[in-house]
């Protein structure tokens, strides 16, 4: 993948403990705040998809910890095409990718991310710095979906 050029800057879209992919059915342990934000997560579930309709990105990003729908499995790992979270996310994705023209990238488990630091991509893209190279040195930490 060659040089990104033209890169104008970049907006970025969050809700308080919701998921982009799917809303927790059940109670969420070990948040004591989560009785607060988790019953509005399913609205804001539109609010992701609609904001990659507006923006109509070349590239998104979402980072998650998936703490709000670590929920177990109806039927077991084995039997996934029956289970609601799976198949909450599934959805969420037909809904997201004919927004994003490019690629999606999932970023899972971040720890903390350095809002200091987002304000340097589009800098660092603007320098000639190649995206892909700094993303395949971590490439076992996320997972890529393509459009």
């Amino acid at each position: 993948m060659g040089k990104l050029e033209n890169v104008y800057g970049y907006l970025y879209t969050a809700s308080l403990g919701c998921e982009p992919l799917a809303a927790p059915h059940r109670p969420v342990e070990n948040v004591v705040s989560a009785q607060l934000w988790a019953p509005d997560c399913v609205k804001h579930l539109n609010m992701f998809v609609d904001f990659l309709n507006t923006t109509q990105p070349d590239y998104a990003f979402i980072m998650s910890r998936f703490f709000a729908v670590a929920e177990p499995y109806d039927n077991g790992p084995d039997h996934l095409n029956n289970d609601a979270v799976y198949l909450e996310m599934k959805s969420q994705l037909k809904k997201m990718l004919p927004n994003i023209k490019k690629k999606l990238f999932i970023l899972d488990s971040f720890p903390r991310i350095w809002w200091g630091e987002i304000e340097n991509i589009a800098d660092g893209i603007k320098e000639g710095k190649n995206l892909m190279d700094d993303l395949r040195a971590i490439e076992s930490r996320f997972i890529i979906a393509q459009t």
